[in-house]
């Protein structure tokens, strides 16, 4: 996609979110399409942010997992063990959050995650904690947990250990 494609997509995009300011699902889906155009130009902190907006969509868990861990790699190889421990820790967090959104179910539905829920529960985090990122990893992996791989966990160890 060329430059000026992204910058009519972020206009086109801003005006939906723009106008669904009484509708929070369609705000998130901007928010989510937002932030994976920022991801695809570099522009990493504003992608992070809008994919925060975006949450409890599955594709923003999904293209903030993609960056963390594009980001520890990245620190691994620079020696910067601070760093990758945030950035996995900043996945981990996201791992832990999406697993308990996809358990909350509407009343009287087994399979249909409640997203109004998802994202009162996702600021109440935030409320309380000052961020989304309040998990630690401990060793053990997030039960339910379709975004991390094997190779993350064993990372987030290799982290902890250093």
């Amino acid at each position: 996609m060329k430059a000026k494609d992204f910058a009519r997509a972020e206009e086109l995009l801003m005006g939906a979110y723009q106008n669904y300011k009484d509708d929070p699902r369609g705000r998130r889906t901007a928010c989510v399409h937002l932030g994976m155009m920022y991801r695809k130009t570099g522009r990493y902190e504003d992608a992070i942010r809008m994919l925060e907006m975006g949450m409890p969509f599955p594709a923003a868990f999904g293209e903030l997992v993609m960056m963390y861990r594009s980001f520890a790699k990245t620190t691994k190889k620079s020696g910067d063990v601070a760093g990758r421990a945030e950035w996995c820790r900043r996945m981990f967090s996201v791992a832990s959050i999406r697993a308990t959104v996809m358990t909350l179910h509407k009343a009287g539905y087994s399979n249909g995650v409640d997203w109004e829920r998802g994202a009162a529960w996702i600021e109440d985090i935030r409320r309380q904690c000052g961020s989304i990122y309040a998990y630690h990893f401990t060793g053990e992996q997030v039960a339910g947990d379709t975004l991390l791989t094997e190779a993350d966990y064993k990372a987030m160890r290799e982290t902890m250990s250093a």
